[in-house]
C-alpha cells in the first residue's frame, strides 16, 4: 500500500511538470510483437493485458493500448507514456494514434531498412514526431549469417545511414540535423524483441560490455546473460535523453495539426503547454469495439472529471466518468481528477468519437485536422539508399 500511495503522489506532481513527460509510440508492425515490445520497455515480462482491457468486462481488445510508467534518470523522475500503433495495414487508426504522441520508436529489423519503416518515417516526421530505432532480431546476423563483431558493427551502421537519409528526406527543414540517429549517442538500441534484450553504446561501456562479447547473449546454453540487459533498462534512459518533453514538442508540432490562429488563447495555451487556458484536447478511439475508453491528450488547458465535454467536429457532448492512468510494471489503474496540458490518459464514457476534438461549451475551438485523406499510404519517394545489397535492405 505505501508503494501505491507514492505512486499516486508523484503521478499528481508530474502530470503538472510539462518538461517531464515523454508522450510516446512504438511501432514495429506486427501488432503483438509491438505489444510485446511495449510491455517488455515497462518492465512488465509476462505477455498479459491490464484488467483494463479484460475481454470478459470490455469486450475485444482496443488498438490502442496506453500503459505508463514513472523512470528516474539522473535523480529526477520522469513519466514515461507509450502507446503502441496499429500496424500499416491499418491506417487510420495507425495515423490517429500517431497524433497524440511526440516522439516514436521504431522497431527496424536487423535484415535492413524496410518499406514499412521509411513509410512510418515519412508519416510520423510530417507531423514533427522525432524518432529513435531499436534494431531488432539480432540473431539473424549472429546465428544464421555467423558474423564475426566488426561485421555486426558494420552491419548496424549500415542501417543507421538508412535511416538516417531517410530523415533527411521527410524530416522538417530545421530538424533534418538534429533528429539524426547516431549508433555512438545513445538513440540507437540493438537487440532481440524475442529474447528481452536490448544494448546501446551506453550501456555497454557502463557495464563493460565489447560488440564480441554480444553473441553469448544469444546462445540457448548461456541463459544467465538474459536477464543482464533487458529492454527496458535500456529504453526509457533513451527515451527520456533522445525524445521531446511534452513542453518542448508543443512549441512546434500544434502548428502541424491545428490550422487556426497560433496568436489566439487557445493557440497560445497550446504552443505554451498551458494548464490555465482553454481546453483544447485530442481523443482517439476505435469505433468498432464496444468500450466506452478513448485516449485522450490534452494539448491546452485541463480536462476535469465531470466536465461536460463537447466534440467541435460534431454537437455531440458527453461527461467524463473519469480519467484513468495505467501505471506499469505492476498493472495500477490509478484515477486522477484532472489531466493537465500534456498529458496522455484514459476517459471514460467516450461512446463514438474515433478521432475528435475536445473542448469546453463555454470555449469552443476549431478541430483539429485530421490525418490527411490521401492515397500515399503505400506510395515511397525515391530514396538515395543503394539497394545492390539486397539481404541489407529488405522490401
Amino acid at each position: 500500500m505505501g508503494d501505491e500511495i507514492r505512486i499516486d503522489c508523484e503521478i499528481e506532481r508530474l502530470i503538472f511538470d510539462s518538461e517531464k513527460i515523454r508522450n510516446v509510440a512504438i511501432y514495429q508492425g506486427d501488432n503483438e510483437v509491438t505489444k510485446a515490445f511495449a510491455r517488455y520497455a515497462i518492465g512488465k515480462y509476462e505477455p498479459t493485458y491490464s484488467s483494463i482491457f479484460d475481454e470478459k468486462i470490455m469486450g475485444p481488445k482496443t488498438d490502442f493500448f496506453l500503459q505508463s510508467v514513472i523512470e528516474k534518470h539522473c535523480n529526477n523522475n520522469y513519466l514515461i507514456n507509450l502507446i503502441d500503433t496499429p500496424s500499416l495495414t491499418d491506417s487510420n487508426n495507425f495515423m490517429r494514434s500517431i497524433r497524440v504522441v511526440d516522439g516514436i520508436v521504431i522497431v527496424v529489423s536487423a535484415r535492413g531498412v524496410s518499406e514499412s519503416v521509411e513509410i512510418v518515417l515519412s508519416k510520423t516526421l510530417r507531423y514533427g514526431i522525432k524518432p529513435i530505432i531499436f534494431i531488432n532480431d539480432l540473431e539473424h546476423p549472429i546465428n544464421d549469417l555467423k558474423s564475426n563483431p566488426d561485421e555486426l558493427h558494420e552491419r548496424l551502421n549500415r542501417i543507421v545511414r538508412n535511416v538516417n537519409e531517410l530523415i533527411c528526406i521527410y524530416a522538417p527543414l530545421d530538424k533534418k540535423q538534429e533528429w539524426q540517429v547516431d549508433l555512438n549517442n545513445g538513440s540507437v538500441m540493438f537487440g532481440s524483441i524475442y529474447k528481452n534484450l536490448a544494448f546501446d553504446i551506453a550501456f555497454m561501456n557502463e557495464k563493460g560490455i565489447d560488440f564480441k562479447d554480444i553473441p553469448d547473449y544469444f546462445n540457448e546454453d548461456n541463459i544467465q546473460h538474459l536477464s543482464k540487459s533487458p529492454i527496458f533498462s535500456v529504453l526509457n534512459r533513451q527515451i527520456v535523453e533522445h525524445l521531446p518533453s511534452a513542453k518542448d514538442a508543443q512549441t512546434y508540432r500544434i502548428s502541424k495539426m491545428w490550422k487556426d490562429n497560433l496568436e489566439s488563447d487557445e493557440g497560445q495555451s497550446m504552443v505554451h503547454t498551458s494548464s490555465e487556458g482553454p481546453l483544447s484536447a485530442m481523443m482517439i478511439k476505435n469505433a468498432l469495439y464496444n468500450i466506452p475508453f478513448a485516449i485522450c491528450r490534452v494539448y491546452g488547458g485541463t480536462l476535469k472529471k465531470g466536465d461536460e465535454i463537447h466534440l467541435a467536429e460534431s454537437e455531440e457532448k458527453f461527461c467524463i466518468e473519469s480519467v484513468e492512468f495505467n501505471i506499469s510494471p505492476k498493472g495500477l489503474i490509478r484515477e486522477i481528477d484532472e489531466l493537465p496540458a500534456g498529458n496522455i490518459a484514459y476517459i471514460k464514457n467516450v461512446k463514438n468519437a474515433g478521432f475528435a476534438t475536445a473542448c469546453l461549451r463555454e470555449n469552443k475551438i476549431t478541430e483539429f485536422k485530421e490525418a490527411e485523406k490521401d492515397d500515399d499510404g503505400l506510395e515511397i519517394i525515391a530514396a538515395s539508399i543503394d539497394l545492390a545489397n539486397h539481404d541489407e535492405y529488405r522490401v
